[in-house]
This record gives C-alpha cells, structure tokens and sequence, in this order.
C-alpha cells in the first residue's frame, strides 16, 4: 500500500485518509507508530540517527500499594516509630531479606 503524501496535502482526500487509517489499523499500527515511522524515514533521509538510547528514565507509579519502606527498605534495626509493621524474613539467597507480607 503505497502512498503518495504531499506536503501540504494536495491531492490528498478523505478517502484517501480513511483508506490509509483502515490498513494500518489493519496492520495494528496507530498515529503514535506512524508518526515515529514518519520521524525514523526523515532522520534517515538526512542521516541522523533516530534511535538514540536513553541515559536515565523517571517512571511514576501511581498505582498504589505498599510503601517502599513495607517491601525492599525493612530497616529492621530502626526505632519502632521508623520502621514498617512487617516483619523483614531471609530468602535463599544469602543476606537479603524481604518482607512477610
């Protein structure tokens, strides 16, 4: 399916949209991966790497569930006031804790 897309959108009707949109849908492609596509072909007309690995991420969990502290950070030794409820418990591997629950 080969598409002639101009510019400025000449030549380029509402069926011609509509037909693109049925086959990528098709093709389970959305605009997100269309527009990168878009982006990928133009930065290797002017050869420019596209896909550059990231450095570091910031992931936002906003799910819920217990806290850190409840989980990983147990601080066993830590004054009550401090320190999760739970109990920290060994794993078969040596020196790691994990909680109870």
């Amino acid at each position: 399916m080969a598409a002639n897309f101009a510019s400025d959108c000449e030549g380029f009707n509402r069926r011609n949209f509509l037909r693109i949109g049925a086959g990528a849908g098709l093709l389970g492609l959305s605009l997100p991966e269309l527009l990168k596509l878009e982006a990928h072909a133009a930065a290797k007309r002017n050869g420019v790497s596209a896909s550059k690995k990231a450095d570091s991420i910031i992931m936002v969990w906003l799910a819920g569930g217990p806290a850190t502290i409840d989980m990983w950070d147990l601080k066993p030794d830590a004054p009550e006031g401090i320190r999760g409820e739970f109990k920290p418990i060994n794993t078969s591997a040596a020196g790691i804790q994990i909680s109870e629950h």
